[in-house]
């Protein structure tokens, strides 16, 4: 199972309370599910028909030449017809290209999502914050590994974050806290971790770092664990 922390930006007034914050937070996360329906798409498939992920399955319910092409993949599929379902089934063009028509999200990160996730809250706050404004913590002080922290939190109103203690609170690896983070905007825009070189990933926690702390202060911010 793969998790990701992401750091979901909202407009305040989307979240006056407890349960309107959690829908919210589900809202914009909804279109970046991996089960969000989308209208099928064209998908090309691996040059070489013995990279499909789904050939060892389609073996064992038919034979296989031993000389494979996507023509006699698909040939293959004609003789089980109800056992494929519509968005596995390979086409050709007219050029001989193998492809399908995906239903999958292209743009899907997740399967599922809890406020907080491992560990303990990952928000840093203000000492000096007013004391009635909404703030979220998936572990409940008397189950914090790290006992009652209340200044800490896992969603609240970014003006009462302090992320420069965020960040150094979580610094496990060179690039700071928010290189291992991803990033939901406020206009709707999932900014993915990089996983390639350490200046990429450098480049990533810049990104990160200057869109957080130059945050409006009405801006609801929640961390959240993805899984999928």
């Amino acid at each position: 199972m793969v998790h990701r922390r992401v750091l979901v930006c909202l407009p305040h007034t989307a979240c006056p309370d407890k349960d309107t914050a959690f829908h919210a937070i589900d809202t914009a996360l909804e279109p970046f599910g991996e089960g969000f329906p989308v209208a099928p798409y064209r998908l090309d498939l691996p040059d070489d028909p013995a990279d499909w992920h789904l050939l060892p399955e389609l073996h064992e319910q038919t034979p296989l030449p031993a000389d494979l092409t996507w023509e006699a993949v698909a040939d293959a599929q004609r003789t089980i017809p109800h056992r494929i379902p519509a968005d596995q089934r390979v086409h050709l063009d007219t050029t001989g290209r193998a492809f399908v028509m995906s239903t999958g999200n292209p743009q899907g990160h997740w399967e599922g999502w809890t406020l907080g996730g491992r560990g303990h809250p990952f928000l840093h706050l203000h000492p000096e914050r007013p004391p009635d404004t909404l703030q979220l913590s998936a572990c409940p002080a008397s189950a914090c590994p790290l006992g009652p922290h209340p200044d800490r939190a896992d969603a609240a109103v970014a003006a009462h974050i302090d992320w420069a203690a965020t960040q150094h609170a979580h610094t496990d690896r060179a690039e700071g806290a928010f290189a291992s983070c991803e990033l939901l905007t406020l206009d709707g825009t999932w900014l993915a971790c990089r996983t390639g070189s350490s200046p990429q990933r450098q480049r990533h926690h810049a990104a990160l770092a200057a869109y957080l702390t130059g945050l409006a202060g009405e801006v609801f911010v929640a961390a959240v664990d993805c899984h999928a």
